[in-house]
């Protein structure tokens, strides 16, 4: 006997688990992050060569590099995990009495060596693991909803960086024109020909140009450093990079119907919010499954002074004064308001959309006015230019012309700025491209994982 239990308990040993520890250390982690790049050999790897980085080729940058995707991914994790625990059985329990009772003639010693076996009823164990699929799938399309938003971010600062970068172009050519007019009209004050006035202006409308620069200047650095926060990497890790944006490209969906449908039952958090309704679902089976009490099978068997002897026991809980009425019905209020839930979103989603339809409209009706102002601008200008060459118009006359034709520039980048955030909050309102181009698949896993 003494045998057969070191054997039990040395069996026992050795199926556990063992996990080696794994500190944090706050210096190594730092390291890390600041070291991350877009000339990473694994990100080359996993996106491929880019001699220009695009939203796409940065999106997949931002799934391979990105903190706030590496949590959802490890809560996805845990999540698959609670599905091996929801489909572990219940272990038996050991008992082992022992009782000394000395009596003459006979052994002192009363041995009896139990089983306690329970039996899982109303199929608890499959509901278990039916809400841990579920959960598990909720938290998984978790990680796509998330994905969205760094795609969603990384869009918005290309946005920024590009329009910055536009603008601060036409505001060059407007201070060098600026200051050319200055010239001219310090040169009629000086023959007496010109109003000190205006001469003011002019110094004053150069002044504020040269604040406006550096205005604009300040935008891209901060969209640059936003950028490289919306991927995932320090702002140095984007140095050397060209980043390929067309803030002047304004596509439409053939349809606005058959885009909000399609966001009515794919976009990512629709998917997230039918997956916790599944989850809602399952847990009040399980719940329900509860009202069934399980059975407990005990055998034993045992020495008893001497003789052998053995026994058989059956136990169960009866359901006299629970029912598990009260967790049934927190269970159905759960599903009840992740339904109200579901549906709520699906309310907001038309009422965005429709919203993102009319802004981005009306910002394409601004962007035709601007294009159609810079158009009759730029024939002005060449008018005067003409006029300038054959020496029926003056300095002045031409630089105020070609002034005006800077600012239609500038009003021409400032609606197409406005156009790029409306067709991102459609795009945000329907979680898709407008395009036919769809968004890349995030792994479900850490690309950086593969790449080690």
């Amino acid at each position: 006997m003494r045998v057969a239990l070191s054997a039990l308990i040395a069996a026992l040993f050795a199926g556990c688990i063992h996990i080696a520890p794994a500190p944090i250390s706050p210096e190594t982690t730092a390291q890390q992050l600041e070291s991350r790049s877009l000339s990473d050999p694994g990100l080359q790897k996993f996106v491929g060569d880019r001699p220009k980085w695009d939203i796409d080729s940065l999106t997949l940058a931002a799934f391979y590099f990105h903190p706030d995707l590496d949590v959802a991914r490890a809560e996805a994790a845990v999540a698959r995990a609670a599905i091996v625990t929801s489909a572990e059985r219940p272990n038996p329990t050991l008992t082992l009495p022992i009782e000394h009772k000395a009596e003459a003639g006979l052994s002192p010693w009363i041995v009896v060596l139990g089983l306690d076996i329970p039996i899982e009823t109303a199929n608890k164990r499959g509901a278990r693991v039916h809400h841990a699929e579920d959960v598990a799938r909720a938290a998984e399309l978790t990680v796509a909803q998330d994905a969205w938003q760094l795609r969603s971010a990384i869009r918005a600062q290309l946005v920024a960086f590009s329009t910055a970068n536009e603008s601060l172009d036409a505001l060059q050519q407007q201070r060098d024109i600026q200051n050319d007019l200055v010239e001219a009209l310090e040169k009629r004050v000086e023959l007496g020909e010109g109003s000190r006035f205006e001469l003011t202006q002019a110094r004053i409308a150069a002044r504020n140009t040269e604040l406006l620069l550096q205005d604009r200047q300040g935008q891209i650095a901060q969209s640059r450093a936003a950028l490289a926060a919306a991927v995932g990497i320090p702002q140095k890790g984007i140095d050397g990079a060209t980043f390929q944006f067309d803030p002047h490209a304004f596509p439409y969906p053939a349809s606005v119907d058959a885009m909000r449908e399609q966001a009515l039952r794919a976009r990512p958090d629709i998917l997230v919010s039918l997956a916790n309704y599944a989850a809602a679902e399952s847990d009040l089976r399980v719940e329900l499954s509860k009202q069934y009490p399980d059975i407990h099978i005990a055998p034993g068997f045992g020495w008893d002074q001497g003789s052998r002897r053995w026994d058989l026991g059956f136990s169960a809980t009866l359901p006299v004064f629970s029912r598990n009425r009260g967790p049934i019905g927190e269970a159905e209020a759960r599903r009840s308001a992740s339904a109200a839930r579901f549906v709520a979103l699906q309310a907001r989603v038309i009422a965005a959309t429709e919203v993102a339809v009319a802004q981005y409209q009306s910002a394409l009706r601004r962007v035709t006015a601007a294009q159609s102002a810079l158009a009759l601008q730029r024939m002005q200008t060449d008018a005067v230019q003409k006029s300038f060459n054959a020496g029926e118009a003056d300095r002045v006359a031409l630089r105020a012309s070609q002034l005006e034709l800077v600012l239609a520039q500038l009003a021409l980048v400032d609606s197409a700025n406005l156009a790029q955030q409306a067709l991102g909050a459609l795009e945000d309102a329907v979680e898709q491209p407008v395009t036919a181009t769809p968004v890349p698949q995030v792994p479900i896993v850490s690309p950086r994982e593969g790449s080690r």
